[in-house]
């Protein structure tokens, strides 16, 4: 509504997917040039407050944005404590998915804008330590009030870091469980949580041990990266497992339909496919999602 109270046309004119096609022009104006707007939370999960763009959905169910940042960010924890455990879960994962993926992203590309950057690394990595812990406080006493301040900080800076970075596979799989099978996407981004700490530790040592640190997990330089990454996995899911995440088969897809949706996550979100420290193939972006899958599948048992 901001956008449009002081822009022409109609919303689908501004959707980001059209930057390839009509390039940024209006398209970025407005990113400014909008009605003052100002983002309230009352809970911790996205960053929205301080993000710049609006996700819409197309007609045809797949998910878009547009540009529109807050003119003021009002983040108050009391606004929180009423959000239920389940909400306060989902929630919190995505904002630890947005931590770990904005501090495991690849290169700066100067054209998208996206990439590393070492003052959202340092944001980013402050927020997976305070979800660590803090989410389980908030989860079992949502009237923890110095628990949900910390939260509450940690979706802040997590949503400021990811702005700068872009995000990576984590969250362009779980748009598309989004899309297609119409997933809470705080849930989505829960299960893809554990297959982020585990690759990127595979991938890169010192970024395992980083992680591993900020959530607090008992691992050293004489471990080695499969070591570090197994451990990383194994506390990402028993988190999720004490947040009573559920398994991802309750919410009426199969692992056939899961996997198969890979070509259509990678054509909607090709940036944040690219947006790794290893470049994946479209292979090995579908046998992470059958990964996914399988523990997820699992969590309950």
């Amino acid at each position: 509504m901001a956008v449009l109270l002081t822009n022409p046309g109609k919303i689908e004119e501004y959707f980001l997917s059209l930057i390839p096609i009509k390039g940024p022009g209006p398209i970025f104006a407005t990113m400014h040039n909008h009605a003052p707007l100002i983002g309230v939370t009352t809970a911790s999960g996205t960053g929205a407050e301080v993000t710049c763009v609006a996700v819409l959905a197309r007609d045809d169910g797949n998910k878009d944005a547009a540009f529109s940042a807050c003119n003021l960010a009002v983040v108050d924890p009391k606004l929180t404590v009423t959000a239920p455990p389940h909400v306060t879960a989902n929630s919190g994962f995505d904002a630890m998915a947005h931590a770990l993926e904005a501090y495991t992203t690849g290169k700066f590309d100067p054209v998208t804008g996206q990439g590393n950057d070492p003052f959202s690394k340092v944001l980013a990595l402050k927020a997976i330590e305070l979800i660590t812990d803090n989410i389980f406080k908030v989860y079992d006493d949502g009237s923890d009030l110095d628990a949900r301040v910390e939260m509450s900080k940690a979706a802040n800076w997590a949503g400021i870091a990811f702005s700068n970075t872009g995000v990576s596979f984590g969250h362009c799989i779980a748009h598309e469980f989004g899309s297609s099978f119409h997933v809470p996407h705080g849930l989505a981004c829960s299960w893809t949580v554990p297959a982020t700490v585990y690759h990127n530790a595979l991938w890169e040592k010192e970024t395992g041990l980083a992680i591993a640190k900020a959530m607090r997990v008992d691992v050293t330089e004489e471990n080695t990266e499969q070591e570090i990454a197994d451990a990383l996995k194994a506390k990402a899911i028993a988190m999720l497992k004490y947040c009573h995440i559920p398994n991802i088969s309750t919410k009426g897809f199969t692992r056939e339909e899961a996997v198969g949706c890979y070509k259509k996550a990678i054509e909607g979100h090709p940036d944040q496919f690219a947006n790794t420290i290893v470049p994946l193939t479209e292979e090995e972006f579908a046998d992470i999602i059958g990964e996914i899958y399988d523990y997820a599948d699992a969590l309950s048992e």
